[in-house]
């Protein structure tokens, strides 16, 4: 059983860093960097977000 606490382990170790080195590589290469323009999100939708609504000025979405 401490087989798979080791190996656990060992897994959510390599992960972190590699999790840790991305965040220290987007902070040193990219420090203006938001992330805000993953989702294509405009003020608006900042706001207000309401997924199960249809706006009738927005078209980013398929009509039936």
């Amino acid at each position: 059983m401490w087989k798979v606490y080791l190996l656990m382990f060992i897994v959510v170790l390599v992960i972190s860093i590699l999790w840790v080195n991305s965040i220290t590589n987007m902070q040193k290469n990219h420090p203006d960097y938001k992330g805000e323009d993953w989702l294509n999100w405009d003020e608006n939708d900042k706001l207000d977000i309401n997924l199960w609504d249809k706006d009738e000025d927005r078209k980013d979405y398929d009509e039936d």
